[in-house]
């Protein structure tokens, strides 16, 4: 009775948090969305044209170790540190093989479980929390990322947790395997997260590995299944990036990492894929509510890819761009299912010209410096595993895209086959095939 309460208890709190997330995540939303006044909810755009002079990222320094597949960023300003380790095309659902769905969304789960060197799970984290260290475990589509925060003083101490092989004992894999069965359930109840796997399952297809779910379902990967992902994604020799923030000596970081991953596998990683074709994904249900999203194939140059989504944004509407999918989405009543399709459709419709342009470019830069100097050693720590840029070069790179490529690539996306998931009380809410003339 004690252990039912209990689990009830955490899957509520799951729950709330994750209301709580989405409610931050519509809140930032909202408030990015630019206006004549300027852009809500972010500095003012001269302060921002300042921004890099008041206080800029400290010195972002690069090497290569294992045979030049990891790559280690370091930053050296910052009074705590974050280590992150990340497969920027390795370790997500995509990924996954016959006998492994949902090993992505379980792997995440067994970082820093039992190991030969420190020893039990318990030990393990004890020993962090000891310490005062916090453990990151993310797993996507595409990619995945396992790290800590910590204070200067410990961040040797715990770059080999990074490489630890995991020992796989059976509790420890049930129990990663029960914790992601719970994040399923959380994610089930979330309209916005069904509705984005939907929309990637229209966007690629049932067959395409990018269409495969990001969360564990019954009969998903077997222990062996969890084992073999993780043996080929993790250790298998892919490409990943090792960024650290508060780093002050980098070569004695980088020297760390290459002795923890002395023994990194040889093998060339797989990394995921899939071809983008377009198509439609519906589930009715009398929700008495709606949910739609439209994408298209984003564009390649993720400088213009950036500017174009907060060009985007200047409708109104919510939008996003992630793992090769570019678009908008929201949700109604069921009575205003036909008006919100409509609005989404004319966030996507609606021609891109110079200025709008010009006002995405200082949203998107806004956004991108806000990653590197405004929300602490985690994010930029995040930001450094895509690109080890300080904030005069991302500054730089907004500025230089030029206009004409935006548009160009807004022009060429509504060209191809429109991709669109819509759940609930969608009677109203047209077939792809009709959306996709609104944008001949």
């Amino acid at each position: 009775m004690a252990s039912t309460a209990l689990t009830y208890a955490s899957r509520q709190a799951a729950k709330n948090q994750s209301r709580r997330s989405l409610q931050a995540v519509r809140s930032l939303m909202i408030n990015m969305q630019s206006d004549e006044e300027g852009i809500g909810g972010l500095p003012d755009p001269i302060t921002l044209a300042t921004m890099t002079k008041l206080k800029a990222t400290g010195k972002v320094s690069v090497s290569d170790v294992a045979g030049g597949k990891i790559k280690v960023v370091t930053e050296d300003s910052y009074l705590a540190s974050s280590v992150l380790l990340s497969y920027s095309s390795n370790g997500g659902a995509a990924n996954e093989l016959e006998g492994e769905a949902g090993a992505a969304a379980v792997n995440k789960y067994l970082t820093f479980k039992s190991n030969e060197k420190i020893g039990s799970s318990l030990k393990t984290l004890r020993t962090m929390e000891d310490a005062g260290v916090t453990p990151i475990f993310e797993a996507g589509r595409t990619s995945a990322k396992v790290g800590f925060t910590c204070a200067k003083d410990y961040v040797m101490d715990f770059v080999p947790a990074l490489a630890l092989d995991c020992k796989y004992e059976k509790w420890d894999v049930a129990d990663a395997i029960s914790c992601a069965k719970t994040e399923a359930m959380v994610a089930a109840a979330n309209p916005e997260l069904m509705l984005m796997e939907g929309l990637f399952t229209a966007a690629y297809g049932d067959a395409s590995p990018m269409s495969n779910s990001v969360y564990y379902a019954d009969g998903g990967a077997s222990r062996a299944g969890v084992m073999s992902f993780r043996e080929r994604e993790y250790y298998g020799g892919g490409s990943a990036v090792v960024a650290a923030t508060g780093i002050e000596d980098h070569d004695a970081f980088v020297a760390a990492v290459a002795d923890a991953f002395e023994g990194y596998g040889s093998d060339v990683g797989a990394s995921s894929s899939g071809v983008y074709r377009g198509g439609e994904y519906r589930l009715a249900a009398p929700t008495g509510g709606t949910n739609v999203a439209l994408a298209f194939e984003a564009p390649s140059d993720p400088i213009v890819c950036d500017v174009l989504k907060h060009c985007l944004a200047s409708s109104g509407v919510s939008v996003f761009a992630s793992d090769g999918l570019i678009g908008v989405y929201g949700d109604s009543d069921a009575a205003g299912a036909a008006a919100l399709t409509d609005s989404l459709v004319e966030a996507l419709a609606s021609p891109i010209n110079a200025d709008l342009v010009a006002a995405g470019k200082i949203a998107a830069k806004a956004s991108a410096l806000f990653e590197k100097e405004g929300e602490g050693s985690y994010s930029l720590a995040t930001s450094l595993t895509v690109n080890a840029w300080d904030s005069q070069d991302v500054a730089a790179l907004y500025d230089e895209c030029p206009a004409e490529a935006v548009i160009a690539a807004a022009s060429a996306m509504v060209k191809t086959n429109l991709s669109v998931s819509a759940l609930g009380s969608i009677d109203s809410v047209p077939y792809q095939a009709t959306l996709n003339t609104k944008f001949v």
